[in-house]
């Protein structure tokens, strides 16, 4: 990937101690993953049972959990079970849970795919939040200082007053242009990442469970708004970049009106 890396370890079962007993990670050499360059954004243990598998209750699911918020529906057709929560455990890894019922090999490898594929690119679009939150608050304070420079607009003046209106408008812009420059890259990146979430959601192809809340229901009802944030602040900043264009042109005409004024008085 152009900004992470993934890393992934098979462990065959069958789970002598049960689900998330016994983890792949744990068999790779720990000097090794201590010197992996960066920081880790994303890390899930992922569970697969086996058909003749012991059936999990509710109250067995809540235990291996470690609480009742669990996301869960039939998948691929109903050819598999899925359990997860979208937490973070005591080790700083998610958990998921998959019982096949009816998987062929490669189906079931697809469907792990998409299941660390969706919790990874959950987690990367999220990284334009904390962004969006953080210059929410600049950019309203832009759009006052902009509101006020074009009401002074109608108020004329001479060519001095003009010009000193064109340099707050420049001032303005080029605070306009840093927000974008932190941002622009992450509000695209963070776009891109949600229409790889939603589609990899749809192939799961759910069937709701019984007294769970299904994985398209959570994305909807947590992820949605944050993306929806961000393309607010997004759109916001293209806005004011737009007001902040047509103001300076119009300034710019005035001004170059008022030098041809002088200009004309002077050749006369």
């Amino acid at each position: 990937h152009t900004e992470f890396s993934t890393y992934t370890f098979f462990l065959n079962g069958p789970f002598s101690d049960g689900p998330f007993a016994g983890r792949a990670l744990d068999l790779v050499p720990q000097d090794w993953i201590a010197g992996l360059p960066g920081e880790l954004l994303v890390g899930v243990h992922l569970d697969l049972l086996a058909k003749d598998a012991p059936e999990l209750d509710l109250a067995a699911l809540q235990t291996l959990f470690g609480h009742d918020s669990i996301v869960g529906s039939q998948v691929s057709g109903g050819a598999a079970t899925l359990w997860m929560d979208f937490r973070v455990q005591e080790d700083g890894f998610g958990r998921i849970l998959l019982r096949d019922s009816s998987l062929k090999p490669r189906q079931a490898g697809r469907l792990v795919q998409r299941l660390l594929e969706i919790e990874t690119y959950r987690m990367t679009a999220l990284l334009a939040f904390p962004a969006a939150k953080r210059h929410t608050g600049g950019l309203a304070s832009i759009g006052e200082r902009l509101t006020t420079i074009t009401g002074r607009l109608n108020e004329g003046g001479d060519i001095g007053s003009e010009r000193r209106l064109l340099d707050d408008l420049m001032k303005l812009s080029s605070e306009i242009e840093d927000v974008a420059a932190a941002t622009t890259y992450r509000f695209s990146a963070a776009s891109a990442y949600y229409a790889l979430v939603l589609r990899r959601v749809e192939e799961l192809r759910e069937q709701r469970v019984e007294g769970l809340q299904t994985l398209s229901e959570f994305v909807d009802r947590r992820l949605a708004p944050a993306m929806r944030t961000c393309e607010a602040v997004a759109e916001r900043l293209e806005t004011l970049s737009r007001r902040v264009a047509r103001a300076s042109q119009l300034l710019r005409a005035r001004v170059e009106i008022q030098l041809e004024g002088q200009n004309r008085n002077l050749l006369e």
